[in-house]
């Protein structure tokens, strides 16, 4: 199960919080669900031996008063909001617990508390939630085949960066480079799904060798040295020659990106990624259940 939850907050005194808030959105996270399931809380939170963590938290948005010099900036009675997405059924259940029992929300590094008004789960209350299983993502993504079968376009929301597989200094690309946008998203898929029956037996020589970079918007670079990352729209194309069941895999894990976030720091705000037309291909509505 996939799911995807937005917080609508209300700043319940002014308060200047710095643009990478991230550590401190995900330490808040934890502790609601220490607190109402320690044992959840702790396989969350412990090593994550090389897979990636099944789930995201996004920075809060920016209120009225906008980004000034690196920092978010709330006068008291402001409203914002903040996502957290799971992928399988223990996240799915730890956050389902918080969404029905948390209605306050702290980073004490900040001093910041924000009183929330609502949690979202459904497409028709917010545009960045939805809940989808492996067969809904598996018919949108046939969906999408039949729909625009030769290209997808990924809006990248919060600064994305990658790490290269060299353990040096400057290992980090903050480009959409199409091998490593792919080749990420195949390692949380990999992570969360069974993808023996659902991937090609040559996944690795299609990443590298048949998806290009087409039209790209808007691209624009945040941060320096490993903070850094870019924002934008990107059109990545599909090679024409690949089969069907190929293609119905690599829309899989452009609709995917929606839950799993693309790149580095996933759970500290990173990689916050929407598929464009995403409501035609891969949420369905209703609540929590």
């Amino acid at each position: 199960m996939f799911v995807s939850l937005i917080a609508e907050i209300e700043v319940e005194r002014a308060v200047s919080i710095p643009v990478t808030h991230g550590e401190a959105m995900q330490a808040e996270m934890l502790r609601h669900i220490s607190r109402l399931n320690p044992a959840a809380a702790a396989e969350l939170h412990g090593p994550a031996g090389g897979t990636m963590r099944p789930y995201t938290v996004s920075l809060l948005r920016p209120g009225r008063g906008g980004i000034n010099n690196g920092r978010l900036h709330y006068e008291s009675g402001d409203h914002a909001w903040f996502r957290l997405t799971g992928m399988g059924p223990l996240p799915y259940a730890a956050l389902s617990a918080v969404s029905e029992n948390v209605d306050s929300w702290r980073l004490d590094t900040f001093h910041a508390e924000f009183r929330i008004l609502r949690w979202c789960a459904s497409p028709q209350d917010h545009s960045w939630a939805g809940i989808a299983d492996l067969d809904e993502l598996l018919n949108s993504a046939e969906q999408a085949l039949l729909s625009e079968p030769h290209r997808a376009v990924l809006v990248f929301h919060s600064p994305t960066t990658f790490e290269l597989d060299e353990k040096r200094w400057g290992n980090w690309m903050p480009l959409p480079i199409p091998n490593l946008v792919f080749g990420n998203l195949r390692k949380h898929a990999a992570s969360f799904i069974s993808m023996e029956a659902l991937e090609p037996d040559n996944f690795e020589e299609i990443i590298v060798r048949h998806i290009a970079l087409g039209q790209f918007t808007d691209i624009t670079s945040h941060g320096r040295e490993r903070r850094s990352g870019f924002t934008g729209r990107c059109e990545f194309l599909f090679d024409r020659e690949l089969s069907d069941r190929t293609l119905v895999w690599l829309h899989l894990l452009a609709n995917a990106a929606f839950y799993t976030g693309i790149g580095r720091a996933t759970t500290q705000g990173k990689g916050q990624v929407k598929r464009e037309t995403f409501g035609k291909f891969s949420y369905r509505g209703g609540g929590l259940c």
